[in-house]
């Protein structure tokens, strides 16, 4: 049978305290045990480590070298072992590690207050982002815990789903582009100018062709992109127009002081063209 080659803590605790007061009694009121049952501890720690820790017969009790040697080091030891159970039992501390994915949108804009929340309540945070097919790949390949994206794309009846935020889609054009009073306005332009939309790895992208469908359009994409960022400075730059979350104009920069934005109309393809509800810029 292997001899242990380890410290009982809760003997050690007994010879760290005797080390202190230097006497049994005083340390025995102290742990709220008898005088017999410390001496108990104390001998069978210098049994353990078959060395002899105090010497007895002086009063007070003065310790011997391997008892100074243990005192200096036990009291690091001791301390390791009460601040390792303090986090155990630190209920903001219960997650030891987490592997996050986010989208594009959310990595861009919440994502950094969200992270330091999360830091304050995760031992271990390992972070991905990306657009919501590669980051959903990485969720069933098991390579993230949690994904905060859009609507999933794939079918999946092991991950739960919760709803966090719900968004309307914005028209953004280039800044100076006449407001559009009618669904027809908005559709002459829209056929005269460059669409510029998310590539076909955004759920965003899914989204919007739907979304244009039910207006009965079906504009061309002309440029495809895998950034906000991107999207917005495009729209700005070939005077285009595109259809975004405003999670999404958020993370676009200093490109979004080039845009104007309306709300997209909430029509179906068999409803009359109505008029498409202008809003006042709300950001820069």
């Amino acid at each position: 049978m292997t001899e242990k080659k380890w410290i009982e803590t809760d003997l050690l605790r007994v010879f760290l305290i005797v080390s202190e007061v230097r006497y049994l009694k005083e340390a025995a009121h102290r742990l709220n045990q008898t005088p017999s049952a410390v001496s108990q501890s104390i001998k069978a720690l210098e049994e353990h480590l078959k060395v002899k820790l105090f010497e007895r017969d002086s009063r007070p009790m003065t310790l011997t070298g391997p008892g100074r040697r243990l005192y200096s080091q036990g009291q690091e030891l001791m301390r390791l072992s009460e601040s390792l159970y303090d986090e155990i039992q630190d209920e903001s501390k219960n997650l030891s590690s987490l592997r996050l994915g986010l989208s594009e949108s959310a990595a861009g804009s919440y994502g950094p207050w969200l992270i330091s929340d999360l830091k304050e309540k995760t031992h271990e945070l390992e972070v991905q982002s990306g657009l919501t097919y590669p980051m959903s790949r990485a969720l069933q390949a098991d390579k993230i815990d949690i994904l905060l994206s859009p609507e999933g794309l794939f079918e999946n009846n092991s991950f739960e789903r919760l709803d966090l935020l719900e968004e309307d889609f914005l028209i953004i054009v280039k800044k100076g582009t006449k407001t559009f009073t009618s669904l027809n306005e908005f559709q002459q332009f829209a056929f005269s100018h460059p669409l510029i939309e998310y590539n076909k790895q955004s759920s965003d992208r899914i989204q919007v062709d739907r979304m244009l469908r039910s207006i009965g359009m079906h504009a061309r994409v002309q440029t495809a992109v895998s950034t906000s960022y991107l999207l917005v400075g495009l729209v700005v730059e070939l005077d285009g127009w595109s259809i975004v979350t405003p999670t999404n104009l958020w993370t676009s920069g200093h490109f979004i002081q080039g845009v104007d934005f309306s709300l997209f109309p909430a029509v179906r393809c068999e409803d009359s063209p109505g008029l498409l509800e202008s809003v006042e810029p709300a950001i820069g």
